[in-house]
Order: structure tokens, then C-alpha cells, then sequence
């Protein structure tokens, strides 16, 4: 128990530790650690290999004092298994002799040189970086190795902070002289001692260590200060190169958002290729830019747009489409076209490249869902150079969000078309039901008065009665046409608070002429208040539902209206007793023009659609269920008025 206490607070010691060294790192790249012992010596280096393993680093571990089962335990005590990093070829193991002392001597220009030779494989194997640490105790196999470490830390010093490469030196303190952890502490601005790293007042630069060294000449440390400020002048050019394109980049991708947005406000098809040509020209640093638009049979080109030195040629022009093009060819395939020497490319006629000067081009397809409207086609960069394909892929990003906005402009086109012949049928409706209503009714008037004069005088011809029915049933299909036609046409109802109980107290009153005349009686039980809002126009609702009771419900002799307030809305059933309606007809029979005959009693087809419609209007519904043990019942269910 007690063994395990201990090595759990090493491990703490070594995660705290290790924390603060990890921190220190991202600011700095080479440390050295100074150490007692193990302990103190694993406690900064695992967590320093372990970090990166996991960031997908190449890790060394460089041995000298310790054996590689010292290192494989030291790493497990502390939970890491080395087995699988080892297997795939990340972590290595290796002699410091092998590598410091691989002749016999210690260059540590030799050194650094193989650093940058493995840091370009690492990288090309696919890793982040290269992180080593290594046992320095072998200094002291050679007096020359001694001599030379001040210098070789310092150059480490000159190549770790422009490279992916961090070092860990690892210094035991029983062992190397105080002279020398002299110069160590000197090269190194972060220092590890007994595993707390500490920020190293003493540090000197590494061009005055380099010229302190023994044995070096001023021209030597002349030359590798040169060197070394040449290649962080080229590392500096390749930075500074590189935010140069991610900020032109990103000023390019603003500029196409905002080019989108612009466009798609537009809904004219003709306004929006002419400002696609002078955006894309904008936007791709071109000489010109043309916007052919394909017919659709696609074998006529046509140039409705171009913008830039050669839009006067261009704009206007129309031609067969040729698949020898390169306008043909992304048409054809759909597909964006990219070339750094249009000279050399097959594809576009020795007489179109005389013309335009033609270097290099670029075309993306104005598609969307399949449909290709044409092209938008960029030749020759301002600049004289060729375009890329970061302009290529710019330029068809810019062509679909033209093509979304064609598409759309022809969709509005055609809904335009389609209800300007809406209008113009509605005003032929409109023309044909007052056509109806004043110079149909009116000689139908006067027929039915004729009829109602002769039948005074001979009340007995029955064909006087035929003509008279005749006229009251054509003037009936007129006024409900009529009424049907306002209803659809989307006519507005003057809606008011009203007492669904006193509209069908109308109704029957207004019917009861009509069930005397078929033998029958109207029992309204419907009581009040059932509050609605209502047009005045509802009474015909129950008007018609109280006349096709009469009309075909005689057998039953009876008709019987109920109502209640269901608190969410107010219904009213009407029952009658009469043959009912078979299961097949209950969804037809509220369509236009859908008859029920019986007995030699034809409707007109349009009651119950003028019903369904008016309820549907007033946000309510209407059907019909059967009427225990036989007959119908019609139900009308209205949106109750809300009190207050």
C-alpha cells in the first residue's frame, strides 16, 4: 500500500510538472532538463514524448545512462503503453552513440544537418512534427565533445524556431561537471532543474556562444550568422507570401458574397447575365468576360452579355453551337474548363485565339438541377499571368449562384404569364356571369311572367306549368352559377357577431311554405345562444340543406334540427328520415355539379358545393352522416365567438 501511495504521487508530480513544461513549450522548442535521478529525469521526460505522440508527432527517445526496458517502464508506471507507437514506427528507441558519434566524432554541423534531412522525411510520412529527447552523458566519452556542445546547443538554438522540431537535452547531474552544465544553462532559455522548469535569466544568444567557441575563426561565425539570416530571410518571404494570398483570398470570398447577394435580388433574366459578366470581371481580375446562353435544342449560342476589352466583339453575336469550342465543351459536359495555355489546347479554333489574343481561360456552366442556360467564360488575366484554379473554383461557385437566380427569374416569368391568363380568364368569367345574370334573366323573366298570365286564364294546361317550372329552375341554376362564381373568385364577407340559432329560426321560417306544399313538418329544436361570426350570406346554408329535405327526404314526413355549443365551436344537424345517401355518394355529393335523382327530382349540382364553400369561408366545416335507423343528417360546424 504504501508503494502505490508513492508512485501515485510521482505521477501527480509528473502530470503537474508536465502541465507547466507543456505550457512553456508552446512558446519554446528546446529546453534541457537537469536532473538527481530517475524520478526527477522520467517526470519531465514522458509527459514531453507523450504530448507528442498524441498531436501525431515522430518521437526519439535517444538512450545513454538508461536501457530501453528503463524507458519502456518508466513510461508504463505512469499509464502510457509505448508497444502499439513503437509498432507503427512513431516512437523509436535508439544509442546515443549512433547518433551523435556515428564516425567517431561529435560535428554538430553533421548534426543539425541530419535534423533537417529526418524533419523533411517525417513531414513527407504524413507527420505533424518531430519531437526528440536524448540522454547526454556520452559527452564525456570525448574531451572534443565537450568542447563543442556549447556550440552545438547554440546552433540548435539558430534551427528549431523556424522548423516542427522540439528537443529535450537531458542532463544528469552526478554525472556531467559543473563546467559544463555551465554552458548548458547558458544555451538554453528554458531550463528544467529537478523538474521545475524555470525561465533562464543566464541564456545568451547563440551568435555569441557560436563565437565564443573554441576553435572557431570570425569568418566561420561569420558565415553561419550569414547563413542562417538568409534562411529565415526565405522563411519570412514564404509567410509573408503565403498571408498575402490567405488575406487576398479571403477579400475575394467577401467580394463574392456580396456579388451573390446583389444578383439574387435581381429578377429580370437579361439584368441579371449582364451583371453576372461585370461582377465575374471584377472578381477574377480579367481581360473579359462573356456570358453565352444556349437555346433549347442547344445548337444555337447566343451572347446576350459581356463586359471588359473585348465585350463590344462579343456582345450581341449568335452562332451555332459548335462542339469544337470550348463553350461546346462545357455546355456538353457540364463541367468547368481550365487552361494555363490556351494556345496548346485543341478545343477552340486558331481564328478565335488570333482574335481575342487568347493565353489563358477559364469557364464555368450556368447550371442548376440539371438545366445548363450556358456559360460564363473568362479570357486572359489583366495581369498577364494564368488564371488557377483557385480562380477556376471562384468563378463556378460565382456561375451556380447565377444559375439559382436564372432559374428563379424564369420561374417568376412564367408565373407572371400565368396569371396574367388567370386575369383575363377571370374577366371572361366575370364577363360570361353577367352575361347570365342580365341578358338571361330578363327574357327568362318575362317568360315566366307569361306563363304565370296564360295559367290564369287556364290553370289546368300542363304545359303552361312545364314552362313555368322550366323558367324558375333556369333562373335558380343562373343565380347559384352566379353566387358560386363571387364565392370562388374570393369575393370578401362582411363578417358580424350572429346567433346561429336565429339563422336557422329563419331559414325554417322561410321554408315553411315548402313543407306544407310536400306534406311535411319542421321541428327546429335549436335554442340559443350559439355566437358566431357570420356574413348574412349563411342563412343559405340551411336554406338549401331545408330544401333538399323536401326535395328528397318526402317519405319521411319529418325534419328535425338540433344545435349545441361544443365551447370550441357551434354545430347544427340537420335530420331527416327519409332513404339516406349511400356510403359512396357522401364524398361527392358537396362537388359541383353532383346530382342526386330520385322520384323525377333533379338538382342543379350546385347547392351543396355553394354550402361547403360558404362554411369553408367562414372557417367551418360541413358533412353528412347517416340517421339511425334510417335517413340523413347534415352537419355544419362554425368557429364559436369568442366572449370578450
Amino acid at each position: 500500500m504504501k508503494a502505490g501511495r508513492k508512485n501515485s504521487k510521482n505521477e501527480a508530480d509528473a502530470r503537474g510538472s508536465g502541465k507547466s513544461l507543456l505550457q512553456l513549450l508552446q512558446k519554446e522548442g528546446h529546453l534541457c532538463s537537469i536532473h538527481r535521478n530517475r524520478d526527477e529525469q522520467f517526470s519531465v521526460a514522458v509527459p514531453f514524448i507523450a504530448e507528442g505522440l498524441q498531436k501525431n508527432e515522430k518521437c526519439i527517445y535517444i538512450i545513454d545512462s538508461s536501457t530501453e526496458k528503463d524507458v519502456l517502464e518508466a513510461f508504463k508506471s505512469r499509464g502510457i503503453e509505448l508497444e502499439s507507437y513503437i509498432k507503427s514506427g512513431q516512437f523509436e528507441i535508439l544509442k546515443a552513440r549512433d547518433v551523435y558519434l556515428a564516425d567517431g566524432t561529435f560535428e554538430p554541423g553533421r548534426i543539425v544537418r541530419l535534423l533537417e534531412d529526418v524533419e523533411r522525411r517525417t513531414l513527407k510520412e504524413g507527420y505533424r512534427g518531430i519531437r526528440g529527447t536524448g540522454e547526454m552523458s556520452w559527452l564525456l566519452s570525448t574531451d572534443s565533445s565537450v568542447e563543442k556542445l556549447a556550440e552545438y546547443e547554440s546552433m540548435l538554438n539558430l534551427l528549431l524556431p523556424g522548423s516542427r522540431i522540439k528537443a529535450l537535452c537531458q542532463y544528469a547531474e552526478d554525472i556531467i561537471p559543473p563546467e559544463v552544465l555551465i554552458d548548458v544553462i547558458h544555451t538554453h532559455r528554458v531550463v528544467v532543474v529537478y523538474g521545475v522548469p524555470c525561465e533562464n535569466r543566464f541564456y545568451i544568444p547563440p551568435q555569441e556562444i557560436i563565437a565564443r567557441s573554441r576553435g572557431s575563426s570570425v569568418r566561420r561565425v561569420y558565415e553561419q550568422v550569414r547563413e542562417e539570416l538568409l534562411r529565415s530571410s526565405e522563411r519570412e518571404i514564404r509567410r509573408r507570401r503565403t498571408e498575402d494570398e490567405l488575406r487576398k483570398r479571403a477579400r475575394k470570398l467577401e467580394l463574392l458574397g456580396d456579388m451573390v447577394t446583389e444578383i439574387g435580388q435581381e429578377l429580370d433574366c437579361n439584368r441579371i447575365l449582364c451583371m453576372a459578366a461585370e461582377k465575374a470581371l471584377e472578381l477574377i481580375e480579367a481581360e473579359t468576360v462573356a456570358v453565352p446562353v444556349v437555346d433549347r435544342e442547344a445548337t444555337t449560342i447566343f451572347y446576350p452579355a459581356a463586359a471588359g476589352l473585348y465585350a463590344r466583339k462579343i456582345r450581341g453575336r449568335s452562332k451555332p453551337l459548335r462542339k469544337r469550342s470550348i463553350c461546346g465543351w462545357v455546355i456538353r459536359n457540364r463541367k468547368p474548363f481550365y487552361s494555363e495555355n490556351v494556345s496548346r489546347d485543341p478545343r477552340e479554333s486558331d481564328y478565335v485565339k488570333r482574335m481575342f489574343n487568347l493565353k489563358s481561360v477559364i469557364a464555368a456552366p450556368l447550371l442548376y438541377k440539371g438545366e445548363v442556360f450556358g456559360s460564363i467564360t473568362a479570357l486572359n488575366r489583366r495581369d498577364g499571368g494564368s488564371f488557377n484554379k483557385s480562380d477556376l473554383q471562384l468563378l463556378s461557385i460565382f456561375a451556380s449562384n447565377v444559375a439559382v437566380s436564372l432559374h428563379n427569374a424564369k420561374l417568376l416569368g412564367e408565373v407572371r404569364s400565368y396569371a396574367e391568363q388567370l386575369k383575363r380568364s377571370n374577366q371572361l368569367k366575370e364577363l360570361f356571369i353577367d352575361i347570365m345574370q342580365h341578358d338571361l334573366l330578363t327574357p327568362l323573366s318575362v317568360i315566366r311572367g307569361v306563363a304565370d298570365l296564360l295559367l290564369r286564364e287556364n290553370p289546368e294546361n300542363e304545359d303552361l306549368k312545364v314552362m313555368r317550372k322550366s323558367a324558375d329552375r333556369l333562373m335558380g341554376m343562373i343565380r347559384n352559377a352566379a353566387k358560386f362564381s363571387r364565392l370562388e373568385s374570393g369575393e370578401k364577407l362582411k363578417m358580424k357577431p350572429m346567433d346561429l340559432a336565429e339563422v336557422v329560426k329563419t331559414a325554417v321560417d322561410d321554408s315553411r311554405r315548402l313543407f306544407e306544399s310536400a306534406g311535411m313538418v319542421v321541428e327546429n329544436r335549436v335554442s340559443g345562444p350559439l355566437p358566431v361570426m357570420a356574413d348574412p350570406i349563411i342563412v343559405d346554408v340551411f336554406l338549401n340543406l331545408l330544401s333538399n329535405a323536401a326535395k328528397y327526404a318526402k317519405e319521411g314526413r319529418r325534419v328535425v334540427i338540433e344545435g349545441m355549443d361544443a365551447g370550441d365551436c357551434c354545430t347544427v344537424m340537420v335530420k331527416d328520415f327519409g332513404p339516406g345517401i349511400p356510403d359512396r355518394d357522401k364524398s361527392e355529393i358537396f362537388n359541383r355539379f353532383s346530382r342526386r335523382e330520385k322520384g323525377g327530382i333533379k338538382g342543379t349540382g350546385l347547392g351543396l358545393a355553394i354550402a361547403k364553400r360558404i362554411v369553408e369561408l367562414h372557417g367551418g366545416r360541413i358533412w353528412v352522416e347517416d340517421n339511425s335507423p334510417h335517413g340523413a343528417v347534415f352537419c355544419v360546424s362554425l368557429p364559436r365567438l369568442r366572449d370578450g
